[in-house]
């Protein structure tokens, strides 16, 4: 299960990545964009989280 946590932080990534080149490309208004890498980073929070009390 830890290895399949750790594989998801590369996809977390992407998740922070596809909504900046969203906007870059006006597919996306900055308010939207940050709308969305607020909940973004709150997956990531938890999914640290579970990586953590996985790993301990």
């Amino acid at each position: 299960m830890l290895h399949f946590s750790r594989h998801s932080s590369g996809s977390w990534a992407e998740l922070e990545t596809w909504p900046l080149i969203a906007q870059r490309l006006s597919h996306a208004s900055a308010d939207d964009v940050q709308g969305l890498l607020e909940r973004v980073n709150e997956l990531g929070r938890i999914l640290n989280g579970l990586i953590e009390s996985l790993d301990a």
